[in-house]
């Protein structure tokens, strides 16, 4: 009887010890890693597929010049419009210029030195939003990269197709 109770009472914690371990693993699995996780989503694919899209190309860089800065002119005049109508430059200057007045009047406070080390401790502190904020940006910085791939492959890719409407024709002989 009393080696009855023993080992269901074995039983029990080594289950019980199990499942702790498969929790602690599902935790660790799921909130350790760095990445976002997203699902359905094969950029380094459609990269890798697009590198063999380009080695197939048969122009030269001299035929495509133009195509490519005429392309950059229109986008560049297009930025310099949105920039001339954007108002927000100046809130920028007057936002800076009140983040350095607030910086100085701290700094007068607690001293130079103290300054630094409260600067180097912000900027390298994981756990402020200004530690998100960096870690959020090499997450974007990656993200960008796709994008910019992306952007890449579809510019391209028109600026070929116009390029191959604007070809002169030839006609076989019959």
């Amino acid at each position: 009887m009393n080696c009855k109770q023993r080992n269901k009472k074995l039983f029990k914690q080594l289950a019980l010890g199990v499942l702790i371990l498969v929790i602690i693993y599902i935790f660790v699995g799921v909130f350790s890693s760095k990445k976002n996780i997203q699902e359905g989503l094969s950029n380094n694919e459609d990269i890798i597929d697009y590198k063999l899209d380009v080695d197939s190309w048969a122009f030269t860089p001299d035929e495509f010049a133009p195509y490519i800065q005429a392309d950059h002119d229109r986008v560049m005049e297009k930025a310099r419009q949105a920039r001339e109508n954007n108002n927000d430059n100046k809130d920028n200057s007057a936002t800076d210029n009140h983040f350095k007045d607030l910086k100085q009047k701290i700094e007068n406070k607690i001293g130079s030195a103290n300054m630094n080390l409260l600067n180097t401790a912000i900027l390298s502190d994981p756990d402020g939003e200004y530690g998100e904020l960096i870690a959020n940006l090499t997450e974007t910085l990656a993200e960008a990269k796709f994008a910019m791939a992306k952007d890449l492959k579809k510019k391209l890719n028109s600026l070929i197709e116009d390029m191959e409407k604007r070809r002169a024709k030839t006609s076989k002989p019959k």
